[in-house]
């Protein structure tokens, strides 16, 4: 997972997710502050595909582990993110 910055923003959609990529990665996920979304690409051989964005109202599913799944607002919202957590917990999984 990356989060986004002026400084990086090429670096990490560029270079940086090849060699994730190249290294076998099975997912990049890139949270972009500015716009409150995060897009989750998946390696399909060497290579991540076309990205699929999320956005605050959206639960994030993983394409790799399904079991984790999330509401994307947690990542900005203390109190859910808590809440999310406790849940997760308390559920074992």
């Amino acid at each position: 997972m990356e989060v986004l910055s002026p400084r990086t923003r090429n670096r990490d959609l560029g270079k940086k997710k090849t060699e994730y990529a190249l290294a076998g990665t099975y997912e990049y996920w890139v949270i972009d502050t500015d716009r409150d979304a995060l897009t989750r690409f998946s390696n399909v051989g060497k290579a991540f595909g076309e990205g699929v964005e999320f956005g605050v109202n959206d639960t994030i599913t993983s394409a790799w582990l399904p079991e984790l799944s999330f509401p994307l607002d947690a990542v900005w919202d203390d109190g859910m993110r808590q809440a999310w957590t406790k849940d997760l917990v308390a559920s074992g999984a």
